[in-house]
């Protein structure tokens, strides 16, 4: 099993989106937690075991998966520029967001907002 460096390390790395990274985890068979996993398992165990556990794509999307998805995005976007110099723009980052997710929450831009002014 990876361990949490080896799996920091290769994230640190990665320069595709974090579904990119999770779906290459996944590929290859490498456990890992993440905050879709848990929420699923804790809002539905029943839809953890069949999206999780036996990999059926369950529709629609839940909206947590999305706006995780889209925020985890928008951060990897921000580290990326933090890692060529460049200070975080708070407009460009929730532009970003808004091309992920049509309609973004007042939660997932104040996410957004605090991932930056804490960057």
């Amino acid at each position: 099993m990876a361990g949490y460096r080896e799996l920091s390390d290769r994230l640190a790395a990665w320069t595709g989106t974090m579904g990119a990274f999770s779906r290459a985890l996944d590929r290859e068979g490498t456990p890992y937690l993440s905050f879709s996993k848990l929420v699923s398992v804790e809002f539905c165990s029943n839809r953890y075991l069949l999206e999780y556990v036996q990999r059926k794509r369950l529709r629609p999307p839940p909206d947590y998966f999305v706006n995780g998805q889209a925020f985890h995005e928008t951060a990897a976007r921000m580290y990326r520029g933090l890692s060529r110099g460049n200070p975080p723009d708070e407009a460009d980052l929730l532009g970003f967001l808004g091309r992920r997710v049509q309609h973004p929450t007042v939660e997932l831009q104040n996410a957004v907002r605090l991932a930056a002014q804490n960057a």
